[in-house]
């Protein structure tokens, strides 16, 4: 049963259905026998992910929090409740907390489906914080991570997406040895493939 409504749920979210997600969740929710049941941890984090994106983000946290404290410790639900706690500690602009959340699905996580994401989560926030060094070495492992298939959830159209906006911000307080470096990476996200004119712009400025 708990298969059945997890995927059932997966594609209400992925078809952009987050009401239909809460509606099929919460009646199953008073079907379990107990709250702390591990394999009640994806339903908790399916939950959330459908609260967030309803934009209700204090339940969101409730069942995020609680779907990581059930999960299997080394499991992707645990990872992937992780990263979804670490954008709202952003969207509350808790950066330094959420940048910790990104580093510790990294370090915990590092073949998890969703480490991609917290390698591009860290890299824009040590951005923000003004670490361009961390932020260079988080962008590159992602690079690599690309470029070698071991991600499907982030292509080069989402790394070049990402890394545009730390390029153009140091590129235009002037530090050009920075915007190259990100520029450079740019670039690299495209290797096995005909990267697109802007990236190609970009090493040129």
């Amino acid at each position: 049963r708990f298969w059945t409504i997890i995927r059932l749920t997966r594609l209400s979210l992925q078809t952009g259905n987050p009401e239909d997600a809460v509606r099929r969740l919460l009646p199953e929710m008073q079907r379990i026998d107990s709250r702390l049941d591990p394999q009640a941890a994806e339903m908790f984090a399916l939950l959330g992910r459908a609260y967030t994106e309803l934009g209700l983000l204090d339940e969101a946290r409730t069942h995020l929090t609680h779907a990581e404290s059930i999960a299997e410790p080394a499991s992707d639900t645990a990872a992937h409740a992780q990263i979804l706690l670490a954008q709202l500690d952003r969207q509350a602009q808790d950066i330094e907390r959420a940048r910790d959340r990104f580093a510790g699905v990294v370090e915990r996580f590092p073949h998890a489906s969703v480490a991609p994401l917290a390698l591009m989560g860290l890299g824009e926030l040590e951005a923000d914080l003004g670490d361009h060094e961390r932020s260079l070495d988080s962008y590159s492992r992602l690079v690599e991570a690309i470029t070698s298939g071991q991600t499907v959830e982030i292509g080069p159209d989402h790394a070049d997406e990402s890394m545009d906006q730390r390029f153009r911000e140091r590129f235009e307080r002037g530090d050009y040895e920075t915007a190259l470096k990100y520029a450079t990476l740019i670039y690299d996200a495209y290797r096995g493939e005909e990267p697109p004119a802007s990236a190609t712009l970009r090493l040129a400025q």
